[in-house]
């Protein structure tokens, strides 16, 4: 029976590495997982190493490529791809990127083939990402919660632990597969501001980042943290600006100090209230 996946070239030899996944479909409130995994494999420069059958794990119907036309010429089509990509954090430590669109279909023999990949690889922890919209004010630092099929793991963290039934994404699938295999799993949540959620929201990008170097104990820079945190730089600025998840800051609007509550300051009004001092 063929493998749903081709390999592009020798599958390297890693020491053991951590595999971060991503995939879009489900809940990613704001885009800032999806934010935090372009900012992941952009920092480790990672390459495609895995490549998944897209005509056994995708439904085109409902994931069509993209035709690019050119004054009237079909130049090409750009497929929604699966792939398992490499990389390395400033330090060397080797890092394991899963994305792209969450399956369609065969749930159970996509989480079989990552597992396989990922016990070939000598994978030593399995880390994915999400975001979902929340009651919390922007105000407030972003907080993760988290899931994972190992009490042991889960009392390892000091993230929030929730109760509750929800449908259940491909992550949740691959943290079982995995936790069977012997590989520990964990899903990072983000809380996204609920009336923020269809905007860019970088700091909930920046936390994912944060939680994800914690639970690892990898992704420093050369320099420690400071190196680190330039990652807030990039969650902000220009790098993902160009990628579309980050959108300018609007100018905050200046109040006029001559007005106050619509009375122009030394108005009869406001002399009489004793607010201005009559000239």
């Amino acid at each position: 029976m063929s493998t749903p996946y081709t390999l592009l070239g020798e599958l390297p030899v890693l020491e053991r590495p951590v595999l971060v996944v991503c995939l879009s479909g489900w809940i990613d409130a704001s885009g800032a997982a999806a934010a935090a995994m372009a900012t992941l494999e952009e920092r480790c420069e990672a390459r495609p190493i895995v490549s998944f059958d897209s005509d056994a794990f995708i439904d085109y119907r409902a994931r069509r490529p993209t035709m690019e036309l050119r004054e009237g010429v079909n130049t090409r089509l750009v497929w929604n791809e699966l792939e398992m990509k490499v990389g390395e954090d400033e330090r060397g430590n080797a890092v394991l990127t899963l994305t792209g669109p969450e399956p369609d279909s065969q749930w159970k023999a996509f989480a079989a083939a990552v597992k396989v990949l990922a016990l070939q690889l000598g994978v030593h922890q399995m880390i994915g990402l999400g975001a979902y919209p929340f009651a919390t004010p922007h105000t407030r630092a972003s907080r993760l919660s988290c899931t994972t099929p190992s009490a042991e793991v889960a009392a390892n963290v000091p993230f929030i632990k929730n109760s509750v039934d929800v449908p259940a994404g491909m992550g949740a699938v691959l943290e079982h597969a995995l936790t069977e295999a012997g590989i520990p799993s964990l899903g990072i949540w983000v809380q996204v501001p609920h009336y923020v959620s269809a905007m860019s929201y970088p700091a909930a990008s920046v936390a994912l980042l944060e939680g994800l170097r914690e639970v690892t104990g990898r992704l420093h820079g050369r320099d420690g943290d400071a190196d680190f945190y330039s990652w807030r730089d990039l969650a902000n600025t220009g790098r993902l600006r160009r990628r579309g998840h980050v959108h300018r800051r609007a100018r905050p609007r200046r109040r006029r100090p001559e007005r106050q509550q619509g009375v122009e300051r030394g108005s009869p009004a406001l002399r009489r209230a004793g607010v201005v001092a009559a000239r």
